[in-house]
């Protein structure tokens, strides 16, 4: 894709043009439907009308303000890359996933994973709660070893090391992040299973089981990433180079040659068991104080007691002390009648309590 970059303009210049994604029909009708066009997810991502010019949705790259857009374009510029779509590309740009032969993920095909969301004690609280926040989550669990697919070997061994399985017949409460009823299939890691004390569970059957003998650190990857980009797109790299492995959702291609068509497109990067471990380790990390917790909430946790905090990935940052603490469901709580906290993008006006009529 071509430089020089431009915000928010579609205007005839040659080079990548960022717009938005609602303007993209207009941008498409301007150029008279010539080219091809990637959309995701119904929303239009980027569009080549020719090889002189790209429109590209700057949604994806979530600027705040034309500074920070600015500060992402000279970053990748100087690392000596074309105008990024995603933050994924910036990571790609530092790493090269190794592809197996034979993929052993397709048993695992369909599986995605998330952050643990819950409530456990709702209402006002009568003590002192404290907000901490897992530095860097994901990439802390990424940096711990992922399984070389590569090495992959079928096992049905329950007590098999660095391995992951289907199993069902687990109890209800085995899993805390994952309460299902028993017949359920679930995807389970060996750390998950040693971790929660599931090594002589009754009942379980497995289903597929693969074991791996090496595995990949990507610590090298990240240090790369470090020396190339400011902290400030670190950190949104951070944030956002998982999520290519956790989805099999991909683009579809449309072109107009022979009339408007629509090609779908398939997700290298799939990486189910990548996203088991990433995202297992986090929510593990958060387990240890589940007796004292009042709410989580993907890597941030409400807790009654105090924990060692550190700058380092993996180390817990102090967000918050609240005297006046209250939570109605996940990602909503506050500290004070009708003072609002809230966890995620936007905001709504709460109380500690219900809707009174």
């Amino acid at each position: 894709m071509p430089w020089p970059a431009w915000y928010r303009t579609d205007e005839p210049v040659n080079g990548t043009c960022y717009i938005s994604s609602f303007d993209f029909p207009r941008a498409i009708a301007k150029c008279g439907r010539s080219g091809q066009a990637w959309r995701y997810q119904h929303k239009w991502t980027t569009y080549c009308p020719n090889r002189k010019r790209t429109f590209k949705a700057i949604d994806r790259l979530q600027p705040e303000n034309e500074s920070q857009f600015w500060e992402v374009m000279h970053a990748a510029k100087n690392a000596g890359l074309n105008p990024p779509t995603s933050y994924a590309e910036l990571f790609l740009s530092c790493y090269r996933s190794p592809m197996p032969r034979v993929s052993p993920r397709s048993p695992f095909l369909g599986y995605r994973f998330g952050g643990w969301q819950q409530t456990f004690r709702g209402g006002p609280s009568s003590q002192t709660v404290y907000q901490y926040d897992l530095n860097k989550a994901y990439r802390w669990a990424a940096c711990r070893g992922l399984p070389d697919l590569r090495t992959a070997r079928q096992t049905w061994d329950w007590q098999a090391p660095d391995a992951v399985y289907l199993v069902s017949g687990m109890p209800c409460d085995a899993i805390p992040y994952h309460r299902t009823p028993r017949g359920f299939v679930h995807m389970v890691t060996s750390e998950e299973r040693d971790a929660l004390g599931l090594t002589n569970v009754s009942g379980l059957t497995i289903h597929r089981g693969v074991r791996f003998s090496k595995s990949i650190d990507l610590s090298n990857t990240f240090e790369g990433i470090d020396s190339k980009f400011s902290p400030a797109i670190v950190s949104r790299i951070s944030r956002a180079f998982w999520g290519m492995w956790n989805t099999t959702t991909a683009p579809e291609i449309v072109s107009w040659k022979h009339g408007e068509r629509a090609r779908q497109m398939t997700n290298p990067w799939y990486n189910p068991i990548w996203s088991a471990f990433i995202t297992s380790r986090v929510k593990l990390r958060m387990n240890v104080f589940r007796g004292r917790m009042l709410h989580c909430f993907v890597d941030s946790v409400h807790v009654t007691d105090e924990l060692p905090t550190g700058t380092m990935p993996g180390d817990w940052k102090h967000v918050g002390t609240y005297k006046h603490f209250w939570c109605r469901a996940p990602g909503q709580w506050g500290d004070g009648e009708y003072t609002l906290k809230y966890t995620g993008r936007g905001s709504i006006i709460m109380s500690p309590y219900g809707l009174r009529k």
